[in-house]
């Protein structure tokens, strides 16, 4: 055989560098990709956006598991914060298993694991000073954009989202891909102190910095545009922050003092034209007091039922319909606590708090521990500028804004900026490497095996769920594209609920869609009717605390005229929330049905007295539902042969 041909048929090797490299970029590319398509998709707060969110994740955590045997020599960065967050986990995992509630619990589970799985994926792999800028980079102009996208909706002013409609209290607010304007403050609050810092100290081509500076008044404009009082406090105590670190380096004082003046004169500027008549108008007493108020004491008397281990992971909103005060202003389901804190205090006790707050203080800990490891010193021309120490600097002040604002508001509980505040940790303790390198492994097959079972273990919980979880969220996507009360809708949500039986909230939906065919009245309606109950008492049996389902049960008892039998569902309704107007309504609509008009009125008047009815006002209509059958009982008993007007 001539030489040539032998030279071509050896194997070419295989070059791992490269291949290392290779993988390191698309993790890179994957977690921006996880970040921007989070924040992208209105917080990553429904299901079907959230199952995409997950698959990423999980693709990131098999490259890592592929890469731990391809690189040459790779390495475990495992510093103290890892360790701090490992408690935690595991507690979550045991309290989900225990929870009262399984469907909200396990939900929540899977958000923390996938959280965690993230943590662990950037701590190992993106600590690279080329991929760490890449990261803060897109996730500064990722910030520019939706900032300017909530600028718009302040300004022009637009009440949608991506074309669609957000609530009307947010009118006249920005919350840019959010639908919550608090949300995206969250958001901004945490990325505009990267900007800041990597204006002041980042080693960047002067082109480069004037966007930078650009961006950082976008974003604070995005932030007084969202009027939300918290994210106000949360950036002043980032900018103060900031000062506080540059005022410590003697080359950098002058530096500190000018960006305090400027961004105090910007802010000031923008507060009175923004959330100043929003901050005018908060009350801390009386019947006007601020619902987050109102809240916090509901949630304290709760966590005195569990005080060391808590209700239950997502439980406060369930629960909250026992404790809540009896007046208009908490009448709405109020989602979270408006407190992170609080809420976890609630939902995880006295430990689960605790263990939440271990990584926090082992942050804190890792920037004093790195800090003057991660800084260039200064030369003959003054202070050196160095990426390291603004990405030091601007995550600091990043994670001390949304750990400001958590006192306010659930930031935490949004997946996109959970995912970014998980990151953007992961990065600050990722730096301790420049301070000592003990906590530096060599990939040598025990450890490597060890890493690899582990990952895997992990996948084979998490990837069947992430599959459940997208084909349920296709579904319900498609579902809520149908029309309401329709057999096409309700086929898809029986699809939806086989997928995830324990999911209660898609039984509810089926048993209301089957309850407004019955209530067309057409042929067949009992059988419809009684077929509707059946899925209401799936609701109740995954959900005790399902107060709407046992007034649906008893509404359809009296569709089909078992009207005795329908009398215990109503006041077990009444038992479960005694502060809800709508029980009580529902109660005298159902007194009103079987002619006992005295008292149906008793029960009307109850709930006006939880909700009253306003009128046609700024406030809305309120109680018009037991306001218009107060006034149809008076004219009844006033002339019992008065012609009964339908009410739908």
């Amino acid at each position: 055989m001539p030489a040539s041909c032998r030279q071509r048929s050896r194997a070419t090797p295989v070059n791992r560098e490269a291949i290392d490299t290779w993988i390191e970029r698309t993790i890179l590319i994957l977690v921006i990709c996880t970040l921007g398509f989070a924040v992208l998709a209105f917080g990553a707060v429904r299901p079907s956006d959230y199952a995409v969110v997950a698959w990423l994740v999980t693709a990131t955590f098999v490259l890592w598991g592929v890469r731990i045997w391809l690189a040459p020599k790779f390495r475990f960065l495992w510093p103290p914060i890892c360790w701090a967050i490992v408690p935690f986990v595991g507690y979550a995992v045991w309290r989900a298993n225990t929870a009262e509630l399984a469907f909200p619990a396990r939900e929540e589970l899977i958000q923390i694991l996938f959280a965690a799985m993230l943590f662990l994926v950037v701590v190992n792999n993106l600590y690279g000073q080329e991929s760490s800028r890449t990261l803060c980079f897109c996730l500064v102009f990722l910030a520019m954009a939706v900032a300017m996208y909530g600028l718009y909706q302040w300004l022009r002013p637009s009440n949608l989202v991506w074309g669609f409609e957000r609530p009307s209290a947010y009118q006249g607010r920005a919350s840019g891909t959010f639908y919550c304007p608090n949300h995206l403050a969250g958001f901004l609050e945490m990325i505009m102190p990267i900007t800041l810092a990597l204006t002041v100290t980042g080693r960047v081509k002067p082109v480069t910095r004037i966007l930078l500076a650009y961006a950082t008044l976008v974003s604070l404009a995005g932030i007084a545009a969202t009027q939300s009082r918290g994210g106000w406090i949360a950036t002043a105590a980032a900018l103060m922050v900031l000062f506080l670190f540059l005022i410590r380096s003697k080359g950098q004082r002058w530096i500190a003092v000018v960006m305090l003046v400027v961004m105090t004169a910007v802010g000031s500027w923008l507060y009175t034209r923004s959330v100043a008549y929003r901050t005018a108008q908060t009350y801390l007493s009386g019947h006007e007091r601020d619902i987050r108020l109102r809240l916090w004491v509901s949630g304290l008397k709760m966590w005195k039922e569990a005080p060391w281990t808590g209700i239950g992971p997502d439980h406060f909103d369930y629960r909250f319909r026992q404790y809540r005060e009896p007046v208009d202003k908490t009448q709405m389901r109020p989602g979270r606590m408006h407190n992170d804190y609080l809420n976890t205090l609630v939902d995880y006790g006295v430990i689960g708090l605790l263990l939440i707050l271990l990584p926090i203080g082992v942050g804190i800990w890792s920037v004093f521990r790195c800090w003057r490891h991660v800084q260039r010193g200064e030369n003959d021309l003054g202070p050196r500028k160095s990426n390291r120490t603004a990405i030091v600097l601007g995550t600091s002040a990043g994670l001390a804004a949304l750990l400001v604002h958590s006192f306010l508001d659930f930031n935490m509980h949004i997946p996109a900026n959970a995912l970014i505040a998980t990151v953007l940790l992961a990065l600050l303790g990722s730096h301790i490497r420049f301070a000592t390198e003990r906590y530096w492994f060599t990939a040598r097959w025990p450890i490597a095996t060890g890493a690899t079972l582990a990952i895997a273990a992990s996948l084979f919980w998490l990837l069947p769920q992430a599959v459940l979880r997208s084909r349920e969220g296709n579904l319900l996507r498609q579902a809520q594209l149908l029309t309401d009360g329709t057999t096409n809708k309700i086929e898809v949500l029986k699809k939806a609920f086989a997928v995830r039986p324990g999911n209660f909230e898609t039984a509810a939906a089926i048993g209301e869609h089957l309850r407004a065919i019955a209530w067309m009245g057409e042929e067949g309606n009992e059988a419809i009717a009684k077929e509707a109950m059946e899925w209401f008492k799936r609701s109740v049996a995954l959900n005790k605390y399902d107060t709407v389902s046992y007034l649906r049960i008893g509404m359809c008892l009296d569709w089909i005229e078992q009207h005795e039998e329908a009398t215990p569902w109503y006041a077990k309704a009444v038992e479960i929330d005694p502060a809800y107007w709508y029980p009580y309504a529902m109660m005298g609509w159902h007194e009103f049905q079987i002619g006992r008009y005295k008292e149906a009125r008793e029960w009307m008047v109850q709930s006006l007295n939880r909700w009253p009815y306003h009128g046609n006002n700024e406030h809305g209509q309120g109680n018009s539902f037991a306001w218009q059958y107060v006034n149809i009982i008076d004219r009844l008993l006033q002339d019992p042969n008065a012609r009964l007007r339908t009410l739908k």
